[in-house]
Order: structure tokens, then C-alpha cells, then sequence
């Protein structure tokens, strides 16, 4: 039985509802301006005759706001049915301000512009936490990229937000360049942005574009099921994102990083999602370094063909990445399923300032580069960098590649390792690839096995420093390298492997070698002799020592003037070659020549192509000590 309560309401609100149909009844019924009275326009309409809501009155915008303007709650829903400028006339433009508890509805393609050309603009929005500010698609079911953005130009001024929703925009052509919120703020310019939510969006929820100077202080936002990133920044204005926001749910991640460069000292925090990187160079216009410093945890995972480059021409730069051991910081591929080489790498230029990574990972880089910079890690003229705690790997190329012959400040207990590739192994696929003079930097505590070509390859190079090649769990691989200068000393630690690439050889031109129980031998599986040219003593090489050593497979012959044998000596100021193996060599075993003399004690030599021992008794060469067993000796001349 209907009661005679309910058949007078609903008696009344079909009255109500008829009346507001009619033209003089949409002055207050109307709300969404589309000509027609909608069930909940006369639910409204029926609280407003009941005293319960404030009769609306000219709630719909569009055009250009010149002076000073304030939206209530009264005037709910707001409705912008086109383009709304806020511009008016310099210097002091035009403001408008949104009150607690307003409801903004934009009618499709619709928008709203901060600033114009020479007409300042200014939007504060600042709700509180019970009673927030929304901005909203003016659809019954809401639907992604109905309206345009709130878009903050070159002219916007001291813009806040605050306790706002900002939904169901980001249409824009192109998307890569839409968002609920779009920034093109000038430089010096700063919007604040705090305790907002920012979704839906078609495209991006907060996009910056190609001319942004300006920051944007942003804390306690979230920022969720947007259609492409959360945020789309530059890198010299992800300094103004905080910790506190929550990034999770966007559909291709949370901050996007684009390429460009970063001008300007820099936290950037730990997020709850990854940052996603394109090419970002950290380089200061100053004498003074940028400083890009990323806080323990955080992830940052390079789109293909990006990387990080720390310092530019006459521009330095510096990156201070210090992890902890249960938060360590991550340099990685963006891919769901990873593949080497995906990205480039982590670039230390010569203008870089001492940079620092401590418990990094940096995994998944070292795309292959035409001129060779190929690795996760590649220093390319940095002189004061320092590597510890991080592991390395699984890049297409090189773990670290030194392109010069510069290095490390310290490079101690890392892990390098599962590098390279046999589709791109001719770019490389060593642990480490480094000048000799840099060796010195590379401590005994590091791992550096199981890549695919090697440990660490010393590229050709003078040692110019003293310096300890300490035994490493992989053997070194060595091109030619020369120990020339002020009488450096190479100490090669004991156990360590010494492999020389084809025709390459060790020559102690005006320094010392010290050696104890190494190995110095063929760079190939299966060792041919004469393949390396051998260990060459000059005549200015003082006080070397060999102990316990084998040097075999040398003795090249394809160069005609060379001596043609495991070792050559030509000094006369102190050589010992105790207890150890020469063996295998393509021709002679040892040279003794031009004055020089050594000491042989207890060395054995085998398997020698032509003889054990060759003396120039014509240039008064000679050794002392008694060799092992039987040598073949061949004296060349009388002393004279």
C-alpha cells in the first residue's frame, strides 16, 4: 500500500521536476547547460526550493578572466564549456580562486589556461583535507580524456594547488605531450602542487613540456591510473618531487624521465615505483659541478637506446649514488623481460667531479657504440671516479669500459660478471677493459669471472706509476704494454695470470718488474708458440726480479727485427730470474744481448723451437747462476 506521504513527494517532485523543465526553470535546474533537466538537476533543483542548496547563478566559463575572480561552493557544479584564460594586464594579471568544496566540471575538449602572452595569470586551488576541490569530466559516467587539462604557461604566476582532484582529462594532440595537469612554466617560476590526487588521465597525469624552466613543489600527491606515466619531467625538475608521493598504478610507470640535461644540484628520492629514463646528462653551466645525488632504493630503469652521462664538454658534473647493502640502487633495463644491451650506460666524461656508486647494480646497459664506448660502465676521460659494493653485469658488451687512459680513485669489491654477448663479443665482452697505467686502481677484492671474453683486457698502454696487478679470480688478458718513466715499479701479485693477445708483449723500458709466481702466457684456448712476442728487458730496466714465474708461448716471428724469444734482456743493472719455467717458445727461450746480464738460478727451461738460451757474447752479454737441468745454450761471439 502506498502511503499518502510518498504519493505527496513524488507528487512534487514530478511537479518540481516538470516545472524546471521549462526554459525559466533551467535558471536554476539546468546546471550542465546542455538545454535539459536531468533527474539529478531536479534533485538539486528540489533542494534548492527546500533552502537545503544555494540557487546556482551563472556557473558555466569560457573566454578570458581579466580580473580578479572567486568560485564558491554556492555556484556547484562549475561548469567550463570551452577555453578558460586567466590573463589580465601586466604586471598584476588576473586571479582566480577556488574555494573548499568547489566542484569544477569541464564539458568535453575543455580546459583551462594559466597565463597568455604578456597577460600573467594565476590559479589557486586550495582545498582542505575535509573538504577538497575537484576538477571532473561533466559526464554521468566518467570517462578518460573527455576534457583537455589545467595547463600552466610561461605567464603563470604563484600558482597553488592544494586538496584537489584532478581527473578524467589529458586529451591532447599529441598524447606524448598531454595530461591532467600540463607545466610550461618560465624559469624562476615555481607551482606548488601538495596533498593532490591526480588520475584518470588519457594520457599522462602531470606532463611537463619541451620549454620547461620552471619547478614544481610536489609533495603528499597521488598519482594513479593514468594511461601513459604519472609524471612526464624533465630531469633538472625532478629535484622538486618528494618522497611522499605515491606513484603506483599508471600504466607505464611513474616518473618518465626525459632526455635532457640537469643543470642544477639534485635529490632524487626513493619512490614507490621506478623512475624510467631516457639520455639525462648532469652537466653545470658553472665552474661549480652539478650534483645529481639518488637516494638508497631507489630503481631507475633506462628506455632502449638511453643511458646517463655525467659531465660535458667544459661542464661538470658529478653523480653520487651511495646504496646500502639492503638498499642498493639500480640502473637497469626497462623491460619486462630483459635483454643485454638494451640501454647504453652510465658515462663518466672528463669533466666529471668525482663521482661515487657504492652498492649499485648496474645491469642490462652496454649497447654497442661505433667508436667503442661500449659497457654498463664506461669512463671516458673521469680520472677521480669511485666504484665499490656494485654489482655489474649482464651487459651486451663490457662491464666497464675505460676508453682512455684514465681511471679509477678507487674501484674495490665489486662484482662484474655474465658480460657480453657472442652476437656483439667483436665490441667486446670483458669484466673490465682498462689502459695499464689505470690497473693500479682495480683492488684484489673484486670478482671478475665468468664474462664471456675475459676478466680485465689492459689495452696497450705505458705505465708511468708504480703499481700492483693483484691476483683476481679470472686471468688478465694484455695487450703491449711498456713500464717508461721516473723508474716505475709494476709488482704483479702472486698467482696472478698474465694472457697476451697475439704479437703483443711486456717491455720494462726504464722502470723495474717485480714478479712473483706468475704466469705469463698465450691468450688462446689452445696455446701456440710464438703467438705473444715475449717479456723485454731494457737497457735502462733496473733491479727486476722473477721468482717462481712461467713465461712460455712467446717468441713471435712475424715481425722480422724483433728478438724473437720468451724474454730479451739488454740491461745490465740487475735482472734476477730465479726458479722458474721458460718453455715453448717459437724460437728462443731467453736473449741475452747489447750488455745485459742476469741471473738464472734454478731456471728450467723445455720445450724451446730453436735453443734454451741465446748469448751475445759479441756485446760481453752474459748470466750467471746455474739454469735447471741441461739447457740448449747457443754463445753467439767472443767478449771483447
Amino acid at each position: 500500500m502506498i502511503t499518502s506521504r510518498y504519493f505527496i513527494q513524488t507528487t512534487v517532485f514530478f511537479l518540481i521536476f516538470g516545472f524546471f523543465s521549462t526554459s525559466w526553470g533551467a535558471v536554476w535546474g539546468d546546471i550542465n547547460g546542455d538545454g535539459k533537466i536531468g533527474p539529478e538537476e531536479a534533485v538539486y533543483a528540489l533542494q534548492v526550493a527546500a533552502g537545503v542548496k544555494p540557487q546556482q547563478i551563472d556557473s558555466t566559463h569560457s573566454g578570458t578572466l581579466i580580473a580578479d575572480e572567486v568560485w564558491t561552493p554556492a555556484g556547484n557544479p562549475h561548469i567550463v564549456t570551452g577555453t578558460l584564460t586567466i590573463a589580465g594586464a601586466a604586471p598584476n594579471g588576473a586571479t582566480l580562486t577556488i574555494q573548499p568544496g568547489v566542484e569544477v566540471r569541464f564539458a568535453q575538449g575543455a580546459s583551462i589556461e594559466v597565463g597568455a602572452s604578456n597577460a600573467p595569470g594565476t590559479l589557486i586551488a586550495e582545498g582542505t583535507a575535509s573538504s577538497g576541490i575537484l576538477f571532473t569530466s561533466n559526464q554521468a559516467t566518467k570517462t578518460k580524456g573527455w576534457w583537455k587539462y589545467i595547463r600552466f604557461n610561461q605567464q603563470a604566476v604563484n600558482c597553488r594547488l592544494s586538496f584537489c582532484t584532478v581527473e578524467y582529462g589529458g586529451i591532447y594532440s599529441p598524447y606524448s605531450w598531454g595530461g591532467n595537469l600540463v607545466v610550461d612554466i618560465a624559469e624562476g617560476t615555481t607551482i606548488s602542487l601538495n596533498n593532490c590526487t591526480i588520475r584518470n588521465s588519457v594520457s599522462h597525469g602531470v606532463c611537463f613540456l619541451d620549454s620547461i624552466k620552471g619547478l614544481v613543489d610536489f609533495s603528499d600527491n597521488t598519482i594513479t591510473g593514468n594511461e601513459y606515466y604519472g609524471i612526464r619531467i624533465y630531469a633538472d625538475q625532478v629535484r622538486g618531487i618528494e618522497n611522499s608521493n605515491t606513484l603506483v598504478g599508471n600504466t607505464l610507470g611513474g616518473v618518465y624521465v626525459r632526455a635532457s640535461t640537469l643543470r642544477n644540484n639534485a635529490l632524487w628520492p626513493k619512490l614507490d615505483t621506478p623512475y624510467i629514463l631516457d639520455e639525462v646528462t648532469v652537466a653545470s653551466q658553472s665552474a661549480e659541478p652539478a650534483v645529481l645525488t639518488i637516494e638508497p632504493g631507489t630503481e631507475l630503469r633506462f628506455v632502449e637506446e638511453g643511458g646517463m652521462i655525467i659531465g660535458d664538454t667544459d661542464q661538470p658534473g658529478k653523480l653520487v649514488a651511495q646504496g646500502q647493502v639492503d638498499k642498493p640502487i639500480v640502473f637497469t633495463s626497462n623491460q619486462t623481460d630483459k635483454t643485454k644491451g638494451w640501454w647504453h650506460h652510465l658515462r663518466f666524461n672528463s669533466t666529471d667531479a668525482g663521482s661515487i656508486l657504492i652498492h649499485c647494480t648496474v645491469e642490462y646497459g652496454g649497447r654497442r657504440e661505433p667508436y667503442g664506448r661500449a659497457g654498463n660502465v664506461v669512463i671516458d676521460g673521469a680520472a677521480n671516479v669511485s666504484i665499490s659494493n656494485c654489482t655489474i653485469s649482464n651487459s651486451g658488451t663490457n662491464g666497464v669500459h675505460c676508453f682512455n687512459d684514465q681511471g679509477f680513485a678507487n674501484f674495490s669489491e665489486n662484482t662484474i660478471t655474465n658480460n657480453g654477448q657472442e652476437t656483439d663479443k667483436t665490441y667486446g665482452g670483458y669484466g673490465i677493459i682498462i689502459y695499464a697505467d689505470q690497473v693500479r686502481g682495480i683492488q684484489s677484492n673484486n670478482s671478475v669471472s665468468g664474462n664471456l671474453l675475459g676478466g680485465v683486457y689492459v689495452q696497450s698502454d705505458t705505465i708511468k706509476n708504480d703499481a700492483t696487478w693483484h691476483q683476481l679470480d679470472a686471468p688478465y688478458t694484455v695487450g703491449t704494454v711498456t713500464v717508461e718513466g721516473v723508474q716505475p715499479t709494476l709488482s704483479i701479485e702472486t698467482g696472478t695470470e698474465l694472457r697476451f693477445v697475439e704479437d703483443s708483449k711486456l717491455v720494462v723500458e726504464k722502470g723495474r718488474l717485480v714478479a712473483q709466481g706468475t704466469v705469463f702466457t698465450s691468450n688462446q684456448t689452445f696455446p701456440t708458440k710464438g703467438y705473444w712476442r715475449g717479456i723485454q728487458f731494457g737497457q735502462e730496466a733496473v733491479a727486476s726480479s722473477l721468482t717462481d714465474c712461467t713465461i712460455e708461448y712467446g717468441g713471435s716471428t712475424d715481425m722480422g727485427y724483433l728478438v724473437n724469444t720468451n724474454i730479451d734482456v739488454k740491461t745490465a743493472n740487475g735482472l734476477d730470474i730465479h726458479n722458474c719455467t721458460i718453455g715453448n717458445s717459437k724460437v728462443y727461450g731467453i736473449k741475452i744481448r747489447l750488455g745485459g746480464k742476469v741471473d738464472l738460478a734454478g731456471t728450467t727451461f723445455n720445450a724451446n723451437e730453436t735453443a734454451d738460451i741465446y748469448v751475445d757474447r759479441g756485446s760481453c752479454a752474459t748470466y750467471t747462476g746455474v739454469p735447471a737441468g741441461s739447457p740448449v745454450v747457443v754463445n753467439n761471439g767472443t767478449c771483447n
